[in-house]
């Protein structure tokens, strides 16, 4: 089973998420954050194997934020979901140690394959 949290400012990218996360039998959600601080704490309590994490994940900048949260659990994916597919921000994020990087433009299919690798 892959214990997942999401993290994302917005209630409905949230809910939508983990409604389509819901019929996977290998997949559960066990939190949600709509800022950072909400992430530290709940990566603290309890176990976390993928954060799939908004870009601009209000409370601290996403480089940062991965810094953090890699100090606390190095064996956790991190997943960021941001606006754009080029550019240096997604490069610095995975120099920084994110698992992957998906548009918001992706399909359900390609976040449950990116969570799942």
């Amino acid at each position: 089973m892959i214990h997942l949290l999401i993290a994302d400012q917005h209630t409905l990218m949230r809910s939508g998420m983990r409604r389509l996360l819901s019929d996977e039998s290998d997949l559960t959600v066990v939190a949600e954050a709509g800022r950072i601080e909400q992430v530290l704490a709940t990566i603290r309590l309890g176990k976390v194997d993928v954060l799939l994490m908004d870009v601009n994940l209000p409370g601290m900048d996403s480089v940062e934020a991965t810094r953090r949260i890699l100090r606390m659990n190095d064996e956790m994916k991190i997943v960021v979901l941001g606006g754009y597919a080029s550019g240096p921000y997604p490069v610095h994020l995975f120099k920084v140690g994110i698992a992957g990087y998906l548009t918001k433009a992706s399909s359900g299919e390609e976040m449950i394959a990116c969570i799942r690798k």
